[in-house]
């Protein structure tokens, strides 16, 4: 079994950079609403707070770090073979395939787990603003209609077909391009046979309205039977790092997002493969504005299985060079929190932020 660790970032325990007063004397503020000091100008409406790097994350902290309990990627995410929304949302979808496609068959099996609706089934998609849609229990789940999209505007091409989708029935879904022919089979029945012309060309995709499930079984053949290659790979898996992170030193699929109940966040944290010899694995976040000789104090909580020789976190500059180091011990094999504090060496207004550990497995 290959060693790895695992790393928790949350609002109790997590790699944090903030700012903490010191408790001062009680504070009386008396206000007198009858007492007007200065007015606001009428123009002067909608304002907004604009979040640039560690302005507001979790509260008003000067925290540095983006997203430290981990919370998973939203939308669609690739589960498997499979591409799955967990939560109920209005218009989300997925565009893969080719966009230079042009008559082809997309087959695929089809399960509405929750929510008001159905799905969305998409071809001709050359982007997720140009497409054809076949809108499968829509309207209150009370209809199928093909509709189309061009630059966000979007019509409907034909007659509305009365049907449901049911929640928790797997429903097998064909669609055919050919010119201008656009034709759909629900279950092998005939449903939709329609024609139009707007996008001659485009990939497939699937999609959501106000409901959650499951798209399963992807294929898509030309119309002499040969099969066109589709890549799942292209969408976010729901074990995929979020955005804010990276892997470390380099993309190399040992870094995973895994639940873990005990672990002091979201309940989740980051399971990180290492790969022994002597070489280190870990995670990284970019984005930091480092002042030479400021205290940035912190704290993670981690665990190991396997033999882990030590952790460390450190600042790295734009080149890579380390301007702020701190080796931890190893962890134990039940979550333990560690306090750390580093000190810059040099500024740098676009640092990197590394959480990495050495060991092998067995």
């Amino acid at each position: 079994m290959s060693t790895y660790w695992i790393l928790a970032l949350a609002a109790c325990g997590s790699v944090v950079f903030l700012a903490v007063p010191k408790a001062s004397a009680e504070t009386r503020i008396t206000v007198q609403p009858a007492q007007i000091e200065g007015r606001i100008d009428p123009f002067i409406y909608g304002h907004f707070l604009e979040h640039i790097y560690h302005s507001v994350e979790d509260g008003l902290y000067g925290e540095l770090v983006r997203n430290r309990a981990f919370a998973a990627q939203t939308g669609i995410t690739r589960s498997g073979d499979s591409l799955v929304l967990t939560t109920p949302a209005t218009d989300v979808k997925k565009v893969f395939g080719d966009p230079t496609w042009t008559d082809y068959e997309f087959t695929l099996r089809a399960r509405k787990s929750t929510g008001a609706e159905g799905f969305l089934i998409l071809v001709r998609a050359t982007d997720d603003r140009n497409f054809y849609w076949w809108n499968l229990g829509g309207w209150a789940n009370t209809a199928h209609q093909l509709e189309v999209e061009k630059d966000d505007q979007r019509r409907p091409i034909g007659p509305r077909v009365r049907g449901s989708i049911e929640t928790g029935r797997w429903y097998q879904i064909r669609m055919r391009v050919e010119g201008d022919h656009i034709q759909g089979w629900l279950d092998d029945k005939l449903v939709l046979d329609m024609r139009d012309s707007t996008h001659p060309r485009g990939g497939v995709g699937v999609g959501f309205w106000a409901t959650g499930g499951e798209f399963t079984d992807f294929r898509v053949r030309d119309l002499n039977g040969r099969e066109l290659p589709l890549r799942l790979d292209t969408v976010t898996s729901a074990r995929d790092l979020p955005q804010e992170w990276r892997e470390w030193p380099a993309p190399a699929r040992r870094a995973e997002l895994i639940e873990l109940p005990e672990s002091p966040n979201t309940g989740l944290a980051v399971r990180i493969r290492l790969p022994g010899s002597g070489q280190s694995a870990g995670i990284a976040q970019d984005r930091f504005h480092l002042v030479q000789g400021r205290r940035y104090p912190g704290f993670l909580w981690a665990k190991a299985e396997g033999q882990v020789s030590r952790m460390t976190v450190r600042f790295v500059d734009r080149q890579g060079k380390t301007l702020a180091s701190k080796v931890l011990p190893a962890p134990p094999p039940t979550l333990k929190e560690f306090k750390f504090t580093l000190r810059p060496t040099a500024s740098d207004s676009s640092g990197t932020l590394v959480v990495e550990a050495e060991g092998s497995g067995t």
